[in-house]
């Protein structure tokens, strides 16, 4: 014995909350390679990329686009620090927590997909939007955000997933409208939403009227 002590911090008792973490679904990565004894990233191409044609989508380091860009990876940038996900072997951490790297477009019919059951089951897309609180304005399900800008204004209401570099899949059920984009930067986690709310969905919904 080193005379060390573990220490467990509980956020909640069982069945009581949610707490969001990346680690999470890094956990759920390692599940997937368990129960199909493939790489995550094997798993990708075959079950999402290739059935899409997501011919520009691969998981960063560990395998490779079925269809190599003419534009470079865009950088991430960690406030002033610019970031090549290629290179940074330490950007491997984040793995099936959010390493995937594709174009917009590829993104866009990875949503259209998600949405239309091509994906999941229509009744396990019903259970992932089991939502809960997460903050005011913003509520999580089982890996899927609702964001409502305004209360009980179902076209200012959208569903998907926003990412830590200010970028953003969603789904504007009232308007059947798609949303895809990226800032590619960590403070503008903030800004994507706003820039939703302000420059998209207000002139949406003025074209909708």
């Amino acid at each position: 014995m080193n005379g060390r002590k573990n220490i467990y911090y509980r956020v909640f008792h069982r069945g009581q909350g949610f707490h969001y973490t990346d680690t999470g679904y890094n956990l759920l990565g390692l599940i997937i390679e368990s129960i199909t004894s493939k790489p995550y990233a094997d798993v990708l191409h075959e079950y999402i990329f290739t059935p899409l044609k997501m011919k520009h989508s691969y998981l960063a380091q560990f395998s490779e686009p079925a269809v190599k860009s003419d534009n470079p990876v865009a950088h991430l940038y960690l406030d002033d620090l610019k970031i090549s996900v290629e290179q940074y072997r330490s950007f491997s951490s984040f793995y099936s927590g959010g390493q995937t790297v594709c174009t917009l477009e590829d993104l866009l019919v990875f949503m259209k997909a998600f949405v239309n059951n091509q994906l999941v089951i229509e009744e396990s897309l019903r259970l992932m939007q089991n939502w809960e609180k997460m903050q005011l304005g913003l509520k999580y399900g089982y890996g899927l955000m609702k964001l409502q800008f305004l209360p009980f204004t179902e076209k200012y209401t959208v569903w998907g997933h926003l990412g830590a570099s200010g970028s953003f899949m969603v789904y504007v059920q009232a308007m059947d409208v798609y949303l895809t984009g990226s800032f590619n930067q960590t403070t503008y986690q903030l800004k994507s939403i706003n820039y939703l709310f302000m420059n998209v969905l207000r002139k949406l919904a003025q074209i909708n009227k």
